[in-house]
């Protein structure tokens, strides 16, 4: 093995070099970083994302082809409980549209055959403007998504929503597992998981599930079983056929999200980010086999703006990005689609 390369610093503890195996197979290496202006506990916890990255399961031939597939970046932004009224939602929206029909239209010949691998962008704003959004976006190439849906198909469920119904209204993705659902409405696994089964028997909606740890599990150590954990009970029950759609596609898309990173201006390293994302990937590969995990897209969520993404897209698990706050304004979130694009 040898390294054949540039070294890039991916920060001050950390530099990633690409190398070849005997077999010619590309791989990724985490150099660590020794300097005497590094503190001790910086060090210590180097040295353990170190460790984590070095294991055998990360050297062998079927987790390391990841670096040889290109996955389409996806970007998301999710608007929450945003923006006050319709008339806002419209402003924003007539924005967005703007800003990405300007781009197509001032593509160069060559960036249009390169288009298919420009990032898939999507918006989940609250029900009441779903249709609103579907209707202005329309020929953008911006997809539409719910935050949420219900576990029941019909009856008497006052306040829900079901799936059909936000297929009807033309949402291609739904969002599930949110960890502002998970901690403020005390979801479930079990009701994310009845959710997924019930958007895959809709046909034609893709799901995003959102895992993450929260500050105390991830001082404790805990974010590869927490976040093991909860992807292998939302999927429980949930085959490699239904995560598969007839065209050769996911219906899946995974966002990783640190609690502790979502809303408070924190954003994991690029190193973090990759380390969580590994972990998501052999989750996935446990359950469905490595040639599905490996071409799931894992998005990072938490507190990403335009100056951090083109970072993380660098790393070569991290397919996108789940974006909050910033995609409440339309220059913001172009620029964070821009810097995916561009990483």
């Amino acid at each position: 093995m040898f390294i054949v390369g540039v070294l890039f610093l991916t920060s001050s503890l950390f530099a990633t070099a690409f190398v070849f195996d005997s077999r010619g197979h590309q791989r990724q290496l985490l150099l660590h970083i020794i300097s005497p202006s590094i503190s001790t506990t910086q060090q210590q916890e180097s040295e353990s994302v170190l460790k984590s990255s070095s294991s055998d399961d990360d050297w062998n031939d079927s987790t390391n082809n990841n670096y040889n597939i290109k996955r389409v970046p996806v970007v998301a932004g999710n608007w929450k409980l945003n923006p006050s009224t319709v008339q806002e939602a419209s402003s924003l929206l007539k924005l967005l549209a703007s800003n990405f029909i300007h781009h197509r239209d001032n593509n160069s010949a060559e960036e249009v055959v390169q288009h298919q691998l420009q990032p898939e962008v999507i918006v989940f704003p609250p029900f009441p403007f779903i249709e609103r959004a579907v209707s202005i976006l329309e020929g953008t190439g911006i997809k539409v998504g719910a935050q949420n849906v219900g576990t029941a198909v019909k009856g008497a469920f006052t306040g829900e929503v079901s799936t059909s119904m936000i297929r009807s209204l033309g949402c291609d993705y739904v969002m599930v597992g949110h960890s502002e659902r998970r901690t403020i409405f005390d979801e479930t696994d079990e009701s994310i998981n009845t959710k997924i089964k019930l958007a895959l028997e809709e046909g034609g909606l893709k799901i995003v599930l959102c895992v993450g740890e929260s500050l105390e599990e991830y001082e404790n150590e805990l974010l590869s079983s927490v976040v093991n954990l909860q992807i292998k009970k939302a999927l429980k029950d949930i085959s490699k056929d239904q995560i598969m759609n007839s065209g050769g596609g996911c219906n899946l898309i995974i966002a990783y999200e640190p609690i502790w990173a979502i809303g408070t201006g924190k954003v994991a390293t690029p190193v973090q980010a990759q380390m969580a994302h590994v972990v998501v990937r052999k989750t996935l590969e446990e359950l469905y086999g490595w040639d599905i995990a490996n071409q799931i897209q894992i998005q990072y969520g938490g507190s990403v703006t335009p100056d951090s993404i083109a970072d993380l897209m660098s790393m070569a698990d991290v397919d996108g990005a789940l974006v909050g706050g910033a995609s409440l304004t339309a220059d913001g979130f172009t620029r964070i689609v821009d810097g995916a694009s561009s990483a």
